[in-house]
């Protein structure tokens, strides 16, 4: 349940905390007081789509926060998925800003819009005004059947999935076998061809760098010829070389080493210097010995630079993606040289998979044919309690044709429509044909009703369910929403007398000057407060007779919840 609604800077509304109790809590207000901004809000902290409109005029940003106690392991899985810290309560917070960066939090880690709409998904239940459109729709309808069938056919649902996902897997291994008899034989062909190049061209890892250095060496041999030289005779090939002098120097300081350990070990790493020197000049002349001109070598070189520069143009741009390309190819060219062999295993796969995947279908349409009785049985029982007693409800099905390449979706072969007949004598026509709103909106609390029951979503949030109602009915209503308040919090936004006093807590949202400009407040009522509040809506002014009657409702409405 969601016990606390912080908000912040939502158009009217400069800082509001509202705190929910079990049971039935509605809000009442007059028109324009900002009833439509307390659901706003909650939206946004259950994770719909912004709109930068709903910062209050002079604010730089906005925020939401909602508080809820969530019994059992109903979010185990989405904590451990998303990497959210589990807590005691569970924390949202929304904040809004008029660039567009906005940030959704969940515990005080940062999440996703999608990730935030899966969480709040599981334990709220927000019924807006649009969402009579949705009931009208006949492409919805499969959802609430499925909804009430609940873990049977969820179950049946997630086999489906995964058998969706393995005939997609090898219809993917089918069709990379490659069609038709003919046009294999085209792959083969040019993969036959493609192997042959990379391999007669016995292309080698490194290979182009190699001779690329070997080519500057050979287009530079003089000066590297010049340079060798210049350091061998530089170290030993004259008279004053380099080592001429140091073993001069060498044996002088060999000369007084007897006199001093420090002198010893001078002479010692001088000569070290000097057979070091004489290693580098002997390398130096080894060098000079190998350098060459070679104008033949120099041209193949270059031809073969040429012909590994055409292979990486065609397969890769280096020697290894050449490799890489002629071991894939030859892993292509068995398998279309096997294909016969392999295409059937895959079909015959694939026939398992489909005939699979129909008799889940079969078993899906049956399990919602059941459902569906069920749930027809009880919305008439909920319609007859709400006033339509000569409405008559079923619940249609058509089946879809089976295509031998089916585009399997989780709706298998049905398509489910609600219909109905609201007068005695009347044929069944769909929902999108009732006019009434005060009909569509009983169909629909009869449906949140019923399904209440078998989900596990712990809030229900009601706005404005009782659109073209009054009268009598208006007492129905109540009931109703006390009723399934026994087991879930429900939190309505309603202007009916006959709700206000049967709630559980009650809330007044009112607006007033504040600095020159207007704000929103929400306040919960003590009985004297609720009992002026049922007053008002009844029409009534604060004259003893209306309040009388208030107080006669509030003990009808009790009366009710006792019985």
């Amino acid at each position: 349940m969601i016990y606390n609604l912080s908000i912040s800077n939502i158009a009217l509304i400069d800082e509001l905390n509202i705190e929910f109790s079990q049971g039935l809590n509605v809000l009442t207000g007059e028109t324009g007081t900002g009833k439509s901004i307390i659901v706003d809000s909650m939206n946004l902290a259950l994770g719909e789509r912004a709109d930068r409109e709903l910062i209050r005029s002079g604010k730089s940003g906005a925020k939401v926060e909602a508080v809820f106690y969530i019994e059992g392991m109903i979010l185990d899985d989405l904590y451990e998925k998303y990497g959210v810290q589990k807590e005691e309560e569970l924390l949202i917070s929304r904040d809004l800003s008029a660039d567009g960066k906005n940030s959704c939090r969940i515990n005080g880690g940062i999440v996703n819009l999608g990730t935030l709409k899966e969480f709040t998904d599981r334990i709220v239940d927000l019924h807006g005004q649009h969402e009579h459109q949705y009931l009208l729709q006949s492409k919805t309808h499969i959802e609430f059947v499925d909804s009430f069938g609940g873990e049977e056919i969820d179950r049946i649902k997630s086999w489906i999935l995964f058998s969706v996902k393995e005939y997609k897997t090898l219809k993917n291994e089918r069709d990379s076998i490659g069609g038709t008899p003919e046009e294999r034989e085209r792959s083969m062909d040019l993969l036959r061809f493609e192997i042959g190049e990379i391999k007669g061209a016995s292309v080698k890892a490194g290979e182009g760098e190699a001779l690329k250095e070997e080519l500057s060496a050979s287009l530079h041999a003089e000066k590297i010829a010049d340079a060798l030289h210049e350091c061998h005779m530089a170290l030993y090939g004259r008279s004053d070389s380099m080592l001429s002098e140091l073993k001069k120097i060498t044996r002088r300081l060999e000369s007084i080493s007897a006199y001093s350990s420090g002198y010893a070990a001078l002479a010692e790493r001088l000569n070290e210097s000097y057979y070091s020197l004489d290693d580098l000049a002997g390398e130096a002349q080894r060098e000079y010995d190998r350098v060459s001109f070679d104008e033949n070598r120099i041209t193949h070189i270059q031809e073969r630079l040429d012909e590994l520069f055409t292979l990486k143009r065609k397969y890769g741009g280096s020697e290894e993606t050449i490799l890489a390309y002629l071991e894939d190819a030859l892993v292509k060219l068995e398998k279309l040289e096997n294909s016969d062999r392999l295409l059937a295993d895959v079909q015959n796969r694939l026939h398992d998979v489909q005939k699979r995947l129909y008799g889940l279908y079969l078993d899906l349409s049956e399990k919602r044919k059941k459902a569906s009785a069920a749930l027809e049985g009880m919305i008439q029982t909920e319609l007859n309690d709400l006033g339509m007693s000569t409405s008559r409800f079923e619940i249609s099905f058509e089946e879809l044709p089976a295509f031998e390449d089916a585009p399997f979706t989780e709706n298998a072969l049905d398509k489910v429509e609600f219909v109905i007949s609201t007068n005695i004598g009347e044929p069944l026509k769909p929902l999108s044909k009732i006019i009434s709103g005060g009909e569509v909106s009983r169909i629909m609390l009869a449906f949140k009703n019923v399904l209440a029951r078998t989900d596990k979503i712990g809030t229900l949030i009601f706005d404005e369910i009782d659109t073209g109602i009054s009268g009598s009915m208006a007492y129905v209503v109540a009931e109703k929403l006390s009723k399934i308040s026994q087991s879930k919090q429900v939190i309505c936004v309603s202007h009916l007398p006959q709700i206000a006093a049967i709630a559980d807590a009650n809330y007044l949202i009112s607006k007033r000057q504040q600095g020159g400009k207007m704000i929103t407040e929400v306040r919960r009522l003590d009985e004297e407060g609720k009992t002026a509040e049922v007053s008002r809506l009844s029409g009534g002014t604060d004259s003893q007779h209306s309040l009388a009657h208030a107080r006669e409702m509030i003990k009808h409405a009790k009366d009710l919840k006792n019985k």
